[in-house]
């Protein structure tokens, strides 16, 4: 089978998977054009800044991608957004992400308690007010 072939036998192949039951279902990077009088509905790609990462899914709107703020001196960038995925962003050392900003991790020492789970790049520090830790978990007595 040519190369040619094999493409074509694969974009008819998907078209058949979004289509079910005679609605039309998108694929990632991909909104959903309602058809007007009588037409059937489309997939059309996400503009330049939005994105949709939904496999087989009949939403109308691409998700906005995440602005990467070059200026803030605790976060690096990681990808750029595409029509596929939102734009990846990391934390430097001492700061985890918590609504799509770097926060400083909590230092349980300071504050005199017991670090029972270290800060990692999307949760906080967990401390305990105890001194006793069993089993991952703070508790008050043996």
């Amino acid at each position: 089978m040519s190369t040619q072939s094999s493409v074509r036998l694969l974009t008819l192949t998907l078209a058949a998977l979004l289509c079910v039951e005679g609605r039309v279902h998108c694929g990632p990077g991909e909104r959903l054009a309602l058809g007007v009088a009588g037409q059937q509905d489309t997939c059309r790609p996400c503009s330049f800044g939005y994105y949709q990462d939904r496999l087989h899914h009949r939403h109308r709107l691409c998700k906005r991608c995440l602005i990467f703020d070059e200026y803030d001196p605790r976060m690096f960038l990681v990808s750029d957004c595409t029509r596929f995925h939102d734009t990846t962003v990391r934390c430097v050392d001492g700061f985890y992400v918590a609504s799509d900003e770097c926060q400083v991790c909590t230092n349980c020492s300071l504050l005199q308690k017991v670090q029972i789970r270290p800060c990692q790049q999307n949760q906080n520090a967990v401390c305990c007010e105890t001194q006793i830790v069993r089993h991952g978990k703070c508790v008050t007595s043996i």
